[in-house]
């Protein structure tokens, strides 16, 4: 930005130098306040965006702690549903053999009954016979 200046007797007129000076202090007082203006902008969405990083970081950690109460809830529920299984399992092989007991039980006295009848109804039969 070269601007020639008129030359008088001692140098440039003082004037003209005045007037350029007075308008680039202008045009800098308005470019100043254009990047000032700016800055402002710059540094409210700075302050927003790092409020809005802190929001979720504290959202991330609750869904963090969210996430594991979670886990120990269902694996707490996976336990102990699996010892109901376990158990369940346990008293009903023991309920199947003990029923399996009995019915080997009921067979041999019915076995042994019906011996029994055959072995009366020979004698009958020998009774009616003789």
């Amino acid at each position: 930005m070269k601007t020639n200046y008129k030359r008088t007797l001692r140098g440039y007129s003082s004037n003209e130098v005045n007037e350029k000076i007075t308008q680039l202090n202008i045009e800098f007082k308005e470019e100043f306040n254009k990047y000032s203006s700016e800055l402002s902008i710059s540094t409210e969405n700075n302050k927003k965006l790092k409020q809005e990083l802190e929001e979720l970081k504290l959202k991330m950690k609750s869904y963090k702690e969210s996430k594991e109460k979670l886990q120990e809830v269902l694996y707490g529920s996976f336990v102990q549903a699996f010892g109901k299984v376990y158990d369940s399992e346990k008293m009903l092989n023991e309920m199947i053999e003990y029923k399996t007991q009995i019915l080997e039980t009921q067979e041999k006295k019915d076995s042994e009954i019906k011996s029994s009848i055959n072995k009366l109804l020979k004698e009958v039969d020998c009774i009616i016979e003789k």
